[in-house]
């Protein structure tokens, strides 16, 4: 069964966040987001070396939700998916020139969506000026 285990939690304040932007640009993954019902708050996470990316409406992401409350923290917005399906279906679909070990499933969760992100290296995260 995917886990998922959260992450981001020295950049994120506590509380829901929504998708103001997503946007690849020279091979760049850029995904903003800002802070629900607040002033500031807004994250920026830069994929450099991803792979692959999804983005669906947070009710068509239902499973992907309960897996998220039954097998880590809910309520937070970031999260890593170990044992993750989409991982497995990319290294199918490349059959197996990725290797699964090699690969990442970051989750990101906002108010009305869910973004997948398969990279082969850690996102940068930070907070605009």
């Amino acid at each position: 069964m995917q886990r998922y285990v959260t992450t981001f939690q020295e950049f994120a304040e506590f509380g829901l966040y929504d998708l103001e932007e997503l946007c690849e640009r020279s091979g760049v993954l850029e995904i903003r987001l800002c802070l629900l019902n607040a002033a500031s708050g807004r994250l920026v996470i830069k994929f450099s070396s991803h792979l692959s990316f999804r983005k669906a409406g947070e009710s068509e992401g239902l499973v992907t939700l309960d897996a998220i409350a039954a097998t880590s923290k809910p309520g937070r917005s970031f999260y890593i998916a170990e044992d993750s399906d989409y991982v497995r279906w990319l290294v199918k679909q490349s059959h197996g020139i990725q290797k699964p070990e090699l690969l990442t499933q970051y989750t990101i969760v906002t108010v009305d969506d869910i973004v997948d992100v398969i990279t082969l290296e850690p996102p940068s995260v930070f907070v605009p000026a």
